[in-house]
Parts: C-alpha cells; sequence; structure tokens
C-alpha cells in the first residue's frame, strides 16, 4: 500500500506499534519504506511514549523511545535524537545533527548538517545548520539561520531574518534582521537588539574556548 504524506511518499505493510530492541533502543513501528526527498530509504514511524505513533524515521537515525516525534516530523541521514526532545509540527533533523535534553524543534523548523541542539527550542522556518551550537534555553525562531560555527547560549533570542555565523555567538538579548529584497539573492544579516554587552565586550567575560567547553555531549 502507498500513501501520500506532505509531498513525501511512503510505501509501507501493515503498521504496527511494536516497539524493535534490535536497533540500538529506537521504538519503532513496522519496517516501510519512505522518501525524504532523495528516493526511498528503509524508515518507520516512531513509537512515542504515549504509545501514539509518530513521524517518520529513517533506519540510518536513531531517536531515543524517550523522545516525542510528532506524526508529521521527521529525523533522517544519520541524525540523533536523545533524551526527552520533542519535534513537533513539520519539524526535521537530519544529515548527522544531534539533539540533546529537553530541546524542542517546532514549525517547520530544520537543524542539519553537524549543528547540536540541546535544551532549547528552534521553532517556525528557522535553519540551524553547519557546526553551529543552540543550547541551555536559547530560542531560534522566525526565519532566523544559525550556521557555520555560531554558538547561541542562555536566555538568548534569534529571530526574525537574522543570520548568525561564522564564528559569532550570543549568550543573551535579542537578535533580529531584515532581508534586504530588492538585491537578488541577498542574505539577511543580524543587528543587534536589546544587547546587554557588545560581543567585544562578551569576550572579556567568556573565551571562544569557554564556549566550546559548554557543548561537550556525547
Amino acid at each position: 500500500m502507498s500513501m501520500q504524506l506532505g509531498g513525501s511518499r511512503a510505501v509501507e505493510g501493515e503498521v504496527g506499534v511494536a516497539r524493535d530492541s534490535g536497533d540500538g533502543g529506537n521504538a519503532r513501528g513496522s519496517a516501510s519504506v519512505f522518501d525524504f526527498g532523495d528516493g526511498s530509504v528503509d524508515a518507520s514511524r516512531h513509537v512515542n511514549p504515549d504509545g501514539s505513533l509518530g513521524g517518520w524515521v529513517a533506519f540510518t537515525a536513531h531517536v531515543d523511545p524517550s523522545a516525542t516525534i510528532g506524526p508529521d516530523a521527521r529525523v533522517f541521514g544519520n541524525a540523533r535524537v536523545f533524551d526527552v526532545c520533542e519535534l513537533r509540527d513539520e519539524a526535521s533533523v537530519c544529515d548527522t545533527a544531534r539533539i540533546y535534553g529537553r530541546a524542542v524543534i517546532a514549525g517547520r523548523a530544520v537543524v542539519r548538517g553537524d549543528a547540536t541542539v540541546a535544551d532549547a527550542e528552534i521553532r517556525d522556518q528557522a535553519i540551524v545548520e553547519g557546526r553551529a551550537r543552540v543550547a541551555r534555553g536559547a530560542q531560534v525562531a522566525g526565519r532566523a539561520r544559525v550556521r557555520d560555527d555560531a554558538k547561541v547560549i542562555g536566555a538568548a533570542l534569534v529571530h526574525g531574518d537574522a543570520v548568525l555565523e561564522g564564528r559569532a555567538w550570543i549568550t543573551s538579548g535579542e537578535l533580529t534582521g531584515v532581508m534586504d529584497r530588492t538585491e537578488p539573492g541577498a542574505a539577511a544579516r543580524a543587528e543587534k537588539v536589546q544587547l546587554p554587552r557588545s560581543v567585544e565586550e562578551q569576550e572579556d567575560v567568556f573565551s571562544l574556548d569557554d564556549v566550546d567547553e559548554l557543548f561537550d555531549f556525547r
């Protein structure tokens, strides 16, 4: 039997809710194939802690049984979702991205590349990619992008059309930006708003090595 889901095509057998204990701890329904956008791959729906059938997870990816994956959310590539994280709505985690703790990925947000999100919220149409790190209650929302080696830590909000890139980082306050749509292909650039310190002054408090130590995950 085949069915259409959110523009992706699934070809499946009977969908069950049995937990498969032979795949490194994933809670999976019956095996099927699913097209995440680059052709059909072996996949199954995640079985959530409450027993409900969640979104599609590629066999090459991993989701802890304690995590919750909404019915329209996706985990594929070699992505890993640990602990009690939640993927809601049409969120996607892919490539070699890692999600930890109580992180929430919602809306049409995407976490990809080698990005790490821990105890943070990524929502709306935001994208976290590259080797970016978002953690400790930080939020990325709107159409914002956090990429390259950028880091968002603590009580910080990156939203609007902001782009945080390179080795930039923020530990508090708010970062936003406006897309210049008059220039074809123009990238949004972040404007600092309500930051208690400039980036230069923050370097007197934290070194980049100190920031890296905050992301010492498994």
